[in-house]
This record gives C-alpha cells, structure tokens and sequence, in this order.
C-alpha cells in the first residue's frame, strides 16, 4: 500500500477491528463513509437520476453503472481475453472461470474446475478423512 491510513484500513478487514455496522442488517464497513453510503440502500432514497430514462438510483456510481445501458459502454475490461463488460462484478466472475481449471483425481474418476473443490476430494482418499464428520464426507 502506498499509504499507511490506506493499509489500516484493509487491515480492519482481517482483524475486524473498528469495524463500522449497519443496525439494519449488520453488514460490516472499514469506513464510516461506506456505511454511510451502504445505509442509503436502506432508507429507499433515490436522488440520482437517468436523464435518458428516468430510472433512479441509491449512489451516483450505481447510475453511472446504469448509463452504460444507453451508451453500450463496457469499460471492465478482462486480463485474459478481448471481452469487455459494463459491470466489474460479471467481468470478475469472468476472469475466475479463466483461473479455473479441469483438476482430475489420480485416484478415481473425479474431476473438478475449482482447485478447492479439487483439494477438498482429494482429503476424501486420504488417511485424514476418517477423522471428517459422516455428513460430510460426500466428496
């Protein structure tokens, strides 16, 4: 981090210390500026206004975000591939399926796309899975 207030405050992630919450769903916030803008989910106020549709919104962002509807704007980027998206949620979902694998069990047939999947199986041939919980163990 460039910063140390700026690594201070990532740190509160971890150790969860002077986290900020929100009394109506206890949602946890390292500043009280994004609780503060996570809280106006909440109150139902819509002051952010598509001039375009009329559409309104929480958060100036969340109508930016919008914008790219009539625009065709698709500034998320992926680092794999020439794809592009308007929200940075669906492009990181994107890029996980490129981190993805094909994990295939040496010992069975198995086969997974998530490395944690993979490993999870993996304990299921091992000495340690006599120790796992019965409920459990449908790996």
């Amino acid at each position: 981090f460039s910063r140390q207030k700026t690594l201070k405050v990532h740190q509160r992630r971890h150790t969860r210390d002077k986290l900020k919450y929100c009394k109506e769903c206890g949602r946890s916030f390292t500043t009280t500026h994004h609780l503060k803008q996570h809280e106006l989910i909440h109150s139902g106020v819509k002051k952010h206004f598509c001039d375009q549709c009329g559409s309104s919104f929480t958060t100036a962002g969340q109508l930016k975000t919008h914008k790219g509807v009539h625009t065709g704007e698709k500034p998320h980027k992926c680092r794999h591939c020439e794809r592009s998206f308007s929200h940075s949620s669906t492009r990181n979902r994107h890029e996980r399926a490129h981190m993805e694998g094909n994990y295939s069990c040496d010992q069975c047939d198995k086969s997974f796309r998530k490395l944690s999947s993979y490993s999870a199986h993996k304990r299921s041939h091992s000495v340690l899975s006599f120790f796992l919980c019965p409920g459990f163990a449908r790996l």
